[in-house]
């Protein structure tokens, strides 16, 4: 219901109600005045806010463009690292050092290139010579540190890297050493700097909307200045640094804004919330019973959808359920415990193709299936009970469990249909406590027994439809009285990112601790442990033979 407020009317000063009590014409002005400075102290609220968020939001701006300018300066390193490194190669690599080293580097050194000065230098038990020069003399030799830093250079595993910042010339010297038997050599380069370090910021680059000043090391030292967009220093005002690594060294850089980074409209906002406050509150009002009266209806329709969703996941299931056999717990032989259940997964409301099927074999045998048909859907589950009754009938005329696979391979293609399964038969001979196992690509079974809970080492088969005429291994097993085996589908073990050997060992376990109950509790513990999170089907069959 939209309720609608109108602004009371002051009366003048000059008129004079009949009747009025005395004060009448002052507490109306009083409530007036209340008004304004409630009006007046909401929009103060509201411009200090906005305030605020435009004061974070530039602080916030300003670290995203200081970040982004060190990734630059990190990707600078290799635009620097990759010619000295390929001319220390080369050099190693030549029979005449010198000249593939002024082959490689020659091109990137002079007054306006990248490098002023450069030289080459064999590293040697007694120390390292010069074999190579180009450019101006390295200021390197002349200042002292050229043992020092050949020496950190032998053990930088990166681009090494000096300030040579004092005097009327100030550069950056890089090495590079190469590695491996024999000689290695020394690929050295100076960079030059401007003596005051200013630095033009070409448009559009990470640094156009800063003010900066970078430094060599992990401090912002006056000393260590090596470049800088303004002379005076150091910035004030909201000030962000960052340190990245510069080869052997570190690179700290201090930034701050040329002007509004999130632009003038964001700088002009609280002016603009100061001047309009009663009319912006209007509208958030008006905004608000949109947003108020949207939220309700999308509550209304989150509840009606999930109403839905569950109507059809009551549909799949119970479509599923009605697709796998029944009764299979009530076992058709004497004394052996049969549980099984089937599961949806937590994803999505179409039926599957999972299944499970418990078949009599005369008095003493049973066959054991469980499968599994790719995708999902009602031609997935069509699949499914197409080879689900495909397997009772070729049981029925006697066929062996590798030749019932084997048939099935000529009913499903996966070019023809679009489908393929996985399925394992286990033909159980409880007087010879004997098992035959064969599988076509599926999961192996689990065996549980008084002594624990491990995987049976099944020989597998191609999947059902990838290959007609398919051949199937078979697996001879024994079965002791008191076993339980326990053959299942994908999604008791398989979760998303996760190793499915590690789902394995989870069921091992599981199954471990809970083997000594009967076969329904057994699957009832497993499945209350293991199937919460499956995002796929999980069709679980576990048998217990007599004691």
């Amino acid at each position: 219901m939209q309720t609608m407020t109108r602004r009371p009317s002051v009366p003048s000063p000059r008129l004079q109600v009949p009747g009025a009590p005395p004060g009448a014409a002052g507490a109306a002005m009083r409530l007036a005045l209340a008004a304004a400075a409630l009006c007046l102290v909401a929009t103060g609220l509201l411009t200090w806010l906005a305030a605020r968020s435009a004061t974070t939001s530039e602080e916030h701006l300003l670290h995203l463009q200081v970040a982004q300018a060190g990734k630059v300066l990190q990707l600078a390193v290799l635009a620097l690292a990759h010619p000295l490194f390929a001319a220390a190669e080369s050099a190693k690599s030549s029979t005449d050092p010198k000249a593939a080293f002024e082959d490689a580097l020659g091109a990137k050194v002079g007054p306006h290139a990248t490098y002023v000065a450069a030289g080459l230098w064999a590293l040697g038990p007694r120390g390292a010579h010069e074999v190579a020069s180009l450019g101006a003399p390295t200021k390197l030799a002349a200042s002292g540190q050229q043992r020092a830093f050949v020496r950190r250079a032998e053990q930088a595993q990166t681009l090494a890297t000096i300030g040579l910042l004092r005097g009327r010339a100030p550069r950056l010297g890089y090495g590079a050493v190469t590695v491996g038997d024999g000689t290695n050599y020394l690929a050295y380069a100076e960079q030059a700097l401007h003596p005051h370090r200013p630095t033009a910021v070409r448009a559009g680059s990470p640094f156009s909307d800063l003010d900066y000043a970078l430094y060599l090391g992990r401090r912002a030292r006056p000393s260590e200045l090596i470049a800088a967009s303004r002379r005076h220093l150091p910035l004030t005002g909201d000030v962000a640094t960052i340190t990245v690594p510069f080869g052997s060294s570190s690179i700290t850089m201090a930034a701050r804004a040329r002007g509004a980074l999130a632009g003038t409209d964001t700088a002009a906002l609280p002016w603009a919330v100061g001047i309009f406050g009663v009319l912006l509150a209007i509208v958030a009002a008006f905004i608000v019973d949109r947003l108020v009266r949207r939220r309700l209806q999308a509550e209304w329709l989150a509840l009606e959808i999930a109403s839905r969703y569950g109507q059809q996941r009551t549909i799949a299931e119970t479509l599923q359920q009605a697709l796998l056999p029944r009764n299979v717990d009530a076992s058709p032989l004497d004394g052996v415990q049969v549980a099984t259940r089937y599961v949806p997964g937590v994803d999505g409301v179409d039926v599957g193709g999972d299944w499970y099927d418990v078949i009599a074999r005369g008095d003493d045998r049973l066959l054991l299936v469980v499968g599994d048909v790719s995708g999902r859907g009602l031609e997935a589950a069509t699949v499914m009970a197409s080879l689900r009754y495909a397997v009772r009938a070729y049981a029925a005329r006697g066929d062996a469990p590798e030749d019932i696979l084997t048939s099935l391979s000529d009913l499903l293609s996966v070019e023809a249909d679009g489908y393929f399964a996985t399925a394992l038969i286990i033909e159980a001979d409880l007087a010879a406590h004997h098992g035959r196992v064969v599988s076509a690509g599926h999961l192996p079974p689990l065996l549980v027994d008084q002594h624990g809970a491990r995987f049976l080492e099944v020989r597998t088969g191609v999947p059902i439809g990838v290959l007609r005429q398919a051949g199937y291994p078979v697996t001879s097993v024994p079965l002791d009285p008191g076993t339980t085996v326990i053959a299942y589908t994908d999604g008791l073990v398989e979760r998303r990112g996760e190793h499915l050997d590690t789902g394995f060992e989870r069921l091992r376990q599981a199954a471990a601790r809970h083997g000594a109950g009967a076969p329904d509790a057994l699957v009832s513990a497993l499945l209350g442990e293991l199937g919460e999170d499956g995002a796929d089907d999980t069709a679980i069959l576990a048998v217990r033979w007599p004691t």
